[in-house]
């Protein structure tokens, strides 16, 4: 409420080369994960990285069902029922199949757990009724040895093509899209706007767009 007008620029980027590989423009009011809700076979064998403002479990299934993958944080009270196990642990180790996340974590001891979890989601309404579909998906929990808090993320990657060990690290290449959005801003000057004309704006912030990607 602190301006007249704002626009959202909707990117995704290959951490690869550091280019903007699909971008979108839309008003301030638009949804996060709104520009991404038709996704298609461009994400087949790739693997997406997204934070927060994308976590949508009708989003990862869309992901999967065109053969791609996803790595995302999950909420701190994600609190899905565990039904499976990646990796056993010896000893008097806590069962946690059949428990419940938020039940379980606070008696582990353990730096990483790696599970298999169900998760439920209301699908889109057809004809008049809405269903709820049931999915399984891999969590993998890093303890923080600071905090000894766990650190939760969500993915459909085969524990076998990525160790739950290298989750994290490669969750943090999603960090180069905001170096991106910071280099469009020093380079490009896109947080340079002088004028309230609509076409006059969005010429200039697709400028930015294509200087950065030129550069």
């Amino acid at each position: 409420n602190h301006t007249k007008a704002a626009a959202k620029l909707h990117v995704v980027m290959n951490v690869l080369d550091g280019s903007p590989s699909r971008v979108k423009l839309t008003s301030e009011r638009t949804g996060d994960g709104t520009p991404w809700k038709r996704v298609g076979q461009w994400v087949r064998d790739r693997l997406m990285l997204f934070d927060l403002g994308y976590y949508s479990f009708h989003l990862f299934d869309r992901i999967e069902a065109n053969g791609g993958f996803f790595v995302s944080r999950a909420k701190r009270n994600f609190n899905p029922l565990i039904v499976g196990v990646h990796r056993k642990w010896r000893g008097r180790a806590v069962d946690v199949v059949g428990q419940r996340l938020q039940d379980i974590l606070p008696l582990l001891q353990r730096e990483i757990l790696d599970v298999e979890v169900e998760v439920g989601f209301k699908k889109r309404v057809y004809n008049g009724k809405r269903s709820t579909k049931r999915r399984t998906f891999r969590l993998v929990a890093v303890r923080n040895d600071e905090t000894g808090e766990y650190h939760l993320y969500i993915t459909n990657v085969p524990a076998d093509r990525l160790p739950a060990e290298d989750i994290a690290q490669t969750y943090a290449l999603r960090w180069q899209v905001e170096i991106l959005f910071k280099a469009m801003k020093s380079h490009g000057h896109l947080d340079q706007l002088p004028s309230s004309k609509r076409c006059v704006v969005e010429c200039l912030v697709w400028a930015s767009v294509l200087a950065t990607l030129v550069s």
